[in-house]
């Protein structure tokens, strides 16, 4: 139950990366379920921070809620 200090269970979710199936967690942008604060960008990932398309989809489920678009300095081990 969300608000109860405890972890609510997140519905796993698969798609395909490069041929590969990789799992993720399916969540809800919602302020009562996700206090969103940041968004930290991975080394690797090909979209930036200032991107206009995440932007917009921050802007339009959370428009209350500023969220800082960060990218990682962490290096991507190989």
């Amino acid at each position: 139950e969300p608000g109860n200090g405890r972890a609510v269970p997140l519905q796993r979710g698969y798609r395909s990366v490069d041929g590969r199936v990789v799992p993720h967690e399916v969540l809800s942008f919602s302020k009562t379920r996700l206090p969103l604060a940041e968004i930290v960008l991975g080394a690797s990932v090909t979209i930036e921070p200032h991107d206009p398309g995440l932007r917009l989809f921050l802007g339009d489920l959370l428009p209350d809620q500023p969220i800082r678009l960060v990218r990682s300095h962490v290096p991507v081990r190989k």
